[in-house]
């Protein structure tokens, strides 16, 4: 399955659709690690990572040269 629910019931008011969601990165000086992820779901990082599938997008964002190749 590729597929997730966010609830965003107690942000009522503040959220729309069609607004960026990042549940794996940084926006501004909110980040959100994958370690976190794989603590609150009891597992471990490589799960979480790999589990994503490949029909999931991959874009890069401010790529500097440190990312290339």
């Amino acid at each position: 399955m590729d597929q997730t629910l966010v609830d965003v019931t107690a942000l009522r008011g503040r959220v729309a659709v069609g607004d960026p969601v990042v549940l794996v990165g940084q926006q501004g000086v909110e980040q959100a690690r994958v370690d976190r992820w794989a603590e609150t779901l009891s597992t471990i990082n490589y799960e979480m990572v790999t589990g994503i599938s490949a029909r999931v997008p991959r874009v890069a964002i401010d790529a500097g040269p440190e990312d290339a190749g």
